[in-house]
């Protein structure tokens, strides 16, 4: 469809030469993340991984099963940025003026993601949006006048000759591209994966009741996000597992020594 701007519209969007975005973030982990200095950004797709995610949420589904699903989806999505200890914090989205391109909207995400914590931007949705335009100036026409005049005592005369000049009006056309594109942000944790592991292994009651807190734990914004992994360790005892190891391991090793001392 054919869209006619204004003049002031037509100067901004012609003359101004400068690439401006529009982008917006949605939270996914609300716990404080600090600001980092570059985020990379990759391509990918989660069309499968969003598949997965919505059959995760039919009801006749048990915690479990619920969750196994919900673990497939981020597996596929972890794997396109090599490794599985990444954790997905938020989507970035948004788009560009007709001076920018993909490549400047993909910075303005990454600039974005860093601020907010994220170390990767998995960009799985681009488009550019085409708006033509036509634009006229109004015609105008110049009047120019010639002529002479004789005095004779007290009689005069003369004469004029009047030319008009007309211009007409120019009309413009064009087509401007307006870039846009979605993405989600993810946290490098060390170590993440092996927790994921371990919740997955307990009883179907606690895995119940580890998932309830697990989401608790990450819409809380009054604590870190280590925090909040040193605590979703807790959930599935992994310290006390580690304790309990630490023990034994000491045990061994002061077996024999006087006064209880190590070796």
């Amino acid at each position: 469809m054919t869209m006619r701007l204004s003049i002031a519209g037509l100067l901004v969007a012609l003359t101004s030469g400068c690439a401006l975005h529009n982008v917006g973030y949605n939270t996914f982990v609300k716990n404080k993340i600090e600001p980092v200095d570059h985020a990379t950004v990759v391509h990918g797709t989660i069309d499968e991984s969003k598949r997965l995610t919505e059959q995760a949420q039919l009801p006749h589904n048990t915690p479990r099963q619920r969750y196994e699903l919900e673990r497939e989806a981020g597996k596929l999505l972890r794997a396109q940025l090599g490794s599985q200890d990444y954790l997905v914090i938020g989507e970035v989205f948004g788009g560009g003026n007709a001076y920018s391109t993909l490549e400047t909207l993909k910075a303005a995400f990454a600039k974005k993601a860093a601020n907010r914590g994220g170390d990767v931007v998995l960009i799985f949705s681009t488009g550019v949006e085409e708006r033509p335009f036509v634009y006229s100036t109004p015609g105008h026409a110049k009047t120019n006048v010639y002529g002479s005049a004789y005095s004779y005592g007290n009689y005069a005369s003369g004469q004029a000759t009047a030319y008009t000049t007309y211009t007409p009006g120019q009309t413009y056309a064009g087509v401007m591209r307006f870039p846009r594109a979605n993405g989600l942000v993810f946290k490098y944790v060390p170590g993440i994966e092996l927790k994921r592991e371990a919740i997955n292994s307990l009883a179907d009651p606690d895995l119940e009741r580890a998932l309830r807190e697990l989401d608790a734990l990450r819409a809380d914004d009054s604590i870190t996000l280590g925090e909040a992994v040193r605590r979703w360790g807790e959930l599935t005892g992994q310290r006390d597992t580690e304790s309990k190891r630490g023990s034994a391991l000491n045990g061994a090793q002061t077996q024999g020594a006087p006064h209880g001392k190590r070796p």
